[in-house]
């Protein structure tokens, strides 16, 4: 709030006894202060909606709405209300000492609490639990299998390519740096005379062997990426077949029949797959 409203509180506690020996002794110069401390006070008036909707100066709380009177002292203001239920408003005002100042806040019912009160007023859909297909749960898992491991090792194929390329680079930049070097070769004791060498040689074979290594492992898991789409898209159309050859075999075949059919099928669906 400022230190010329502690100031004006302390010296109207001062001029409120004016039978103190001191306050009567320098009375003339309290008053002098106070009227130039509150040269630098202004009145403000704030009105607003919802009534109740608390006001802040500065984080400080100073009432509620509507609220009549209210002095600060000058300077740069902000000012907040909020109210339950409402979006929060805030202003910021710099005010000259001296003025009387008319400020509105008109707060707005707040989106989620339209959300809240709507939602507790709707009607509730409730599910009934369905029993469980055992046929769906176990197409359903190994679906989601089928999907998952190609594209995991199809992404760690992706990012150890993306290794090689960078080592490669690296392993290229490396041996121009060797190669710059008067007296630099591989095939030379310490890999040349200059003392630069030997450092310069192990980062570009430390460079070419992760590129190889990097390579190597893309290819690796681009194969099994490969292998794995395949290998699982033949086991899913099994799985379907066998499925839908033992839920379409006639329901007049004795229960030994119609266990011997379905792994029969199955058997013959799997060797097509493949």
């Amino acid at each position: 709030m400022g230190y010329a409203l502690e100031a004006d509180r302390h010296l109207d506690e001062a001029l409120a006894a004016p039978s103190h020996p001191w306050v009567a002794r320098h009375r003339t110069a309290l008053e002098a202060a106070q009227k130039a401390v509150r040269a630098r006070l202004v009145s403000l008036a704030i009105d607003g909606t919802p009534a109740g909707a608390r006001l802040f100066a500065n984080g400080q709380p100073v009432g509620t709405l509507p609220l009549p009177s209210l002095i600060l002292a000058e300077g740069r203001v902000e000012l907040v209300a909020r109210a339950a239920g409402f979006e929060e408003r805030s202003l910021e005002v710099t005010l000259t000492g001296g003025d009387h100042v008319a400020l509105r806040f008109d707060l707005r019912p707040s989106s989620a609490a339209g959300v809240a009160d709507s939602g507790s007023n709707a009607p509730t859909a409730h599910r009934e639990s369905q029993p469980a297909d055992n046929h769906s749960d176990t197409l359903k898992t190994p679906g989601r299998l089928h999907t998952v491991l190609p594209l995991s090792l199809a992404a760690a194929s992706v990012v150890s390519l993306g290794l090689g390329i960078w080592q490669h680079f690296a392993w290229r930049g490396a041996q121009s740096d060797f190669e710059k070097v008067d007296g630099c070769y591989a095939g030379l004791p310490n890999h040349g005379t200059d003392s630069r060498c030997t450092g310069l040689y192990d980062t570009l074979a430390d460079h070419r062997t992760w590129t190889y290594v990097a390579y190597g492992a893309a290819g690796a898991f681009a194969v099994g990426a490969g292998l794995t789409a395949w290998l699982t898209a033949g086991g899913s159309q099994a799985s379907v077949s066998s499925s839908t050859t033992s839920a379409t075999a006639p329901p007049s075949l004795p229960a030994s029949l119609a266990i011997a059919v379905a792994p029969s099928a199955w058997a013959l669906s799997f060797h097509r797959s493949f």
